[in-house]
């Protein structure tokens, strides 16, 4: 694993570059199958940082993002993944209501 005291995300390979916005939003806490997603990426760097996505992506191994980013069955669980994360934002940005002061 890198450096603990690398606080800079590993670049991560285009095909699976929202990772990034999915791990800095908080629907992973409450979306199994997108924790079971940072899971997949990589088990141990998953357990190491107590499974926090955003410090994960920064510790982690950048030969498994390279790797997973072509690994066909990640790419199918990443795309449904991604699918809900946007629905789920969808549905927030059509809920919000303003209230004036």
């Amino acid at each position: 694993m890198s450096s603990m005291e690398n606080n800079e995300m590993n670049e991560i390979p285009e095909r699976i570059e929202r990772l990034k916005e999915l791990a800095e939003n908080l629907v992973w806490v409450w979306k199994p199958k997108a924790r079971e997603l940072f899971k997949k990426l990589d088990h141990p760097s998953w357990a190491y940082t107590g499974h926090t996505p955003v410090r994960m992506l920064q510790v982690m191994p950048q030969n498994r993002l390279v790797k997973a980013s072509k690994d066909p069955a990640f790419l199918k669980q990443y795309d449904a993944v991604m699918y809900d994360f946007d629905k789920e934002l969808s549905k927030q940005e059509n809920s919000f209501v303003l209230i004036p002061f």
